[in-house]
Protein backbone atom coordinates (compact mmCIF):
# COMPACT_ATOMS: atom_id res chain seq x y z
CA UNK A 1 0.00 0.00 0.00
CA UNK A 2 1.89 3.98 -0.90
CA UNK A 3 0.26 6.54 0.14
CA UNK A 4 -0.12 9.25 -2.82
CA UNK A 5 -1.65 11.71 -0.78
CA UNK A 6 -3.23 13.29 2.24
CA UNK A 7 -4.32 16.66 3.00
CA UNK A 8 -5.08 18.69 5.66
CA UNK A 9 -8.64 17.04 6.49
CA UNK A 10 -7.62 13.69 7.01
CA UNK A 11 -8.57 12.69 3.05
CA UNK A 12 -6.00 10.25 2.13
CA UNK A 13 -5.48 8.51 -1.06
CA UNK A 14 -3.89 4.78 -0.98
CA UNK A 15 -2.26 2.90 -4.04
CA UNK A 16 -2.25 -0.62 -4.12
CA UNK A 17 -0.72 -3.03 -6.85
CA UNK A 18 -2.29 -6.19 -7.89
CA UNK A 19 -0.26 -8.35 -10.64
CA UNK A 20 -2.34 -7.01 -13.64
CA UNK A 21 -4.67 -4.39 -11.95
CA UNK A 22 -3.99 -1.69 -9.49
CA UNK A 23 -6.67 0.52 -7.23
CA UNK A 24 -6.46 4.12 -5.87
CA UNK A 25 -8.72 4.71 -2.60
CA UNK A 26 -9.87 7.79 -1.39
CA UNK A 27 -10.12 7.33 1.85
CA UNK A 28 -12.09 9.88 4.36
CA UNK A 29 -10.59 10.94 7.96
CA UNK A 30 -13.06 8.08 9.78
CA UNK A 31 -11.37 5.22 7.60
CA UNK A 32 -13.92 4.68 4.91
CA UNK A 33 -13.90 4.30 1.53
CA UNK A 34 -14.83 7.80 -0.68
CA UNK A 35 -14.21 6.63 -4.06
CA UNK A 36 -12.23 3.82 -5.59
CA UNK A 37 -10.29 3.98 -8.84
CA UNK A 38 -9.09 0.44 -10.69
CA UNK A 39 -6.79 0.56 -13.46
CA UNK A 40 -4.28 -1.52 -15.53
CA UNK A 41 -0.68 -2.14 -13.45
CA UNK A 42 1.52 -0.38 -15.94
CA UNK A 43 3.75 2.16 -15.35
CA UNK A 44 1.94 5.23 -14.74
CA UNK A 45 1.99 7.92 -17.43
CA UNK A 46 4.30 10.86 -15.46
CA UNK A 47 3.60 14.76 -15.92
CA UNK A 48 4.27 17.11 -13.52
CA UNK A 49 1.03 19.09 -14.38
CA UNK A 50 -0.89 15.52 -13.31
CA UNK A 51 -1.45 13.67 -9.96
CA UNK A 52 -3.17 12.16 -7.37
CA UNK A 53 -3.37 15.10 -5.35
CA UNK A 54 -5.38 16.89 -7.95
CA UNK A 55 -8.04 14.67 -7.11
CA UNK A 56 -8.51 16.16 -3.96
CA UNK A 57 -9.67 19.62 -5.44
CA UNK A 58 -12.11 17.85 -7.40
CA UNK A 59 -15.19 18.76 -5.26
CA UNK A 60 -16.29 15.15 -4.00
CA UNK A 61 -15.08 15.75 -0.78
CA UNK A 62 -13.69 17.82 1.93
CA UNK A 63 -10.28 19.20 0.59
CA UNK A 64 -7.50 21.78 1.25
CA UNK A 65 -9.09 25.25 -0.49
CA UNK A 66 -5.14 26.38 0.14
CA UNK A 67 -3.82 23.67 -2.13
CA UNK A 68 -6.67 24.35 -4.93
CA UNK A 69 -5.66 27.93 -5.06
CA UNK A 70 -2.59 28.19 -5.58
CA UNK A 71 -1.49 24.72 -7.73
CA UNK A 72 -1.63 26.74 -10.95
CA UNK A 73 0.91 29.12 -9.74
CA UNK A 74 3.10 26.51 -8.29
CA UNK A 75 2.87 24.74 -11.48
CA UNK A 76 1.19 21.28 -9.92
CA UNK A 77 -1.87 21.37 -12.27
CA UNK A 78 -2.63 23.12 -15.80
CA UNK A 79 -5.91 24.93 -14.42
CA UNK A 80 -8.31 25.33 -11.77
CA UNK A 81 -12.10 25.63 -11.87
CA UNK A 82 -12.50 27.52 -8.08
CA UNK A 83 -16.55 27.80 -7.10
CA UNK A 84 -16.93 29.74 -3.89
CA UNK A 85 -19.35 32.26 -1.53
CA UNK A 86 -15.85 34.60 -1.52
CA UNK A 87 -13.21 34.04 -4.21
CA UNK A 88 -9.71 34.23 -3.66
CA UNK A 89 -7.55 37.62 -4.46
CA UNK A 90 -5.64 36.03 -7.55
CA UNK A 91 -4.31 38.28 -10.19
CA UNK A 92 -3.12 37.21 -13.88
CA UNK A 93 0.61 36.94 -14.29
CA UNK A 94 2.71 36.28 -17.43
CA UNK A 95 2.26 32.79 -16.98
CA UNK A 96 -1.50 32.53 -15.28
CA UNK A 97 -5.19 33.49 -16.96
CA UNK A 98 -7.89 34.33 -14.58
CA UNK A 99 -11.71 34.66 -15.30
CA UNK A 100 -14.32 35.78 -13.40
CA UNK A 101 -17.86 35.03 -13.71
CA UNK A 102 -19.06 38.60 -13.66
CA UNK A 103 -22.97 36.97 -12.36
CA UNK A 104 -22.96 34.95 -9.23
CA UNK A 105 -24.98 31.56 -8.69
CA UNK A 106 -27.54 32.38 -6.29
CA UNK A 107 -28.91 28.60 -4.80
CA UNK A 108 -31.21 29.27 -1.75
CA UNK A 109 -29.74 32.14 0.84
CA UNK A 110 -26.46 31.17 -0.45
CA UNK A 111 -24.47 32.92 -3.75
CA UNK A 112 -21.90 31.46 -5.50
CA UNK A 113 -18.87 33.21 -7.40
CA UNK A 114 -16.74 31.06 -10.13
CA UNK A 115 -13.79 31.74 -10.98
CA UNK A 116 -10.66 29.70 -13.45
CA UNK A 117 -7.04 30.02 -12.92
CA UNK A 118 -5.00 28.63 -16.06
CA UNK A 119 -1.99 28.55 -17.24
CA UNK A 120 -1.09 30.68 -20.42
CA UNK A 121 -1.49 28.31 -23.13
CA UNK A 122 -3.36 25.64 -24.79
CA UNK A 123 -3.06 21.63 -23.79
CA UNK A 124 -1.02 21.22 -26.82
CA UNK A 125 1.96 23.60 -25.18
CA UNK A 126 2.02 21.10 -21.98
CA UNK A 127 1.11 17.63 -23.31
CA UNK A 128 2.11 15.68 -26.67
CA UNK A 129 -1.06 14.56 -27.94
CA UNK A 130 0.16 10.89 -28.97
CA UNK A 131 1.42 10.22 -25.59
CA UNK A 132 -1.84 10.79 -24.18
CA UNK A 133 -3.48 8.69 -26.99
CA UNK A 134 -0.94 5.86 -26.68
CA UNK A 135 -1.65 6.72 -22.67
CA UNK A 136 -5.03 6.02 -22.52
CA UNK A 137 -5.01 3.53 -24.81
CA UNK A 138 -3.06 1.19 -22.57
CA UNK A 139 -5.46 2.13 -19.94
CA UNK A 140 -7.84 0.44 -22.81
CA UNK A 141 -9.43 3.50 -23.39
CA UNK A 142 -9.12 3.89 -27.47
CA UNK A 143 -9.75 7.88 -28.35
CA UNK A 144 -8.63 9.30 -31.75
CA UNK A 145 -6.19 12.10 -31.77
CA UNK A 146 -7.89 13.98 -34.52
CA UNK A 147 -11.09 14.49 -31.93
CA UNK A 148 -8.60 15.81 -29.04
CA UNK A 149 -7.00 17.99 -31.69
CA UNK A 150 -9.44 21.00 -31.74
CA UNK A 151 -9.33 20.92 -27.84
CA UNK A 152 -5.59 20.68 -27.50
CA UNK A 153 -5.30 23.91 -29.99
CA UNK A 154 -7.86 26.21 -27.64
CA UNK A 155 -6.29 28.48 -25.18
CA UNK A 156 -6.85 26.75 -21.74
CA UNK A 157 -8.74 30.02 -19.91
CA UNK A 158 -11.43 29.63 -23.08
CA UNK A 159 -11.68 25.94 -23.14
CA UNK A 160 -13.26 25.81 -19.73
CA UNK A 161 -15.08 28.87 -20.06
CA UNK A 162 -17.65 26.05 -22.38
CA UNK A 163 -19.51 24.12 -19.75
CA UNK A 164 -18.50 20.85 -21.39
CA UNK A 165 -16.41 20.15 -19.14
CA UNK A 166 -18.75 20.35 -15.90
CA UNK A 167 -20.69 17.22 -17.05
CA UNK A 168 -18.66 15.73 -20.10
CA UNK A 169 -20.33 13.53 -22.30
CA UNK A 170 -18.29 13.07 -25.29
CA UNK A 171 -14.87 10.48 -24.48
CA UNK A 172 -12.91 13.83 -25.61
CA UNK A 173 -14.41 15.93 -23.40
CA UNK A 174 -13.57 13.53 -20.27
CA UNK A 175 -9.77 13.30 -21.11
CA UNK A 176 -9.82 17.40 -22.02
CA UNK A 177 -11.03 17.75 -18.69
CA UNK A 178 -8.76 14.89 -17.09
CA UNK A 179 -5.96 16.74 -18.38
CA UNK A 180 -6.64 20.67 -17.95
CA UNK A 181 -7.61 19.87 -14.23
CA UNK A 182 -4.49 18.07 -13.76
CA UNK A 183 -5.60 14.20 -12.83
CA UNK A 184 -3.95 11.12 -13.85
CA UNK A 185 -4.52 9.55 -16.70
CA UNK A 186 -4.96 6.39 -14.63
CA UNK A 187 -8.30 8.12 -12.63
CA UNK A 188 -9.71 9.20 -15.92
CA UNK A 189 -9.59 6.17 -17.50
CA UNK A 190 -10.79 4.55 -14.88
CA UNK A 191 -13.77 6.54 -14.93
CA UNK A 192 -14.44 5.92 -18.39
CA UNK A 193 -14.15 2.33 -18.35
CA UNK A 194 -16.92 2.11 -15.43
CA UNK A 195 -14.53 0.76 -12.41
Amino acid sequence: MILLHENNKGIKIIREDGKKRSKVRVIAADGGTIHTYRFNNIPPYSHPLLSWANLDCCGGWVFDKDYLYTAVQDGKKPLADITSDSLPDIAPTPEIDIWRNPTPTTNGPYTWWHMIVARKGTLADFFDIDEIVEAYRKQGVEIGRGKLAPYFSTPLITLFQNDFWVTPIKLEEWVVTGLGLGYTIESTASLLKGY
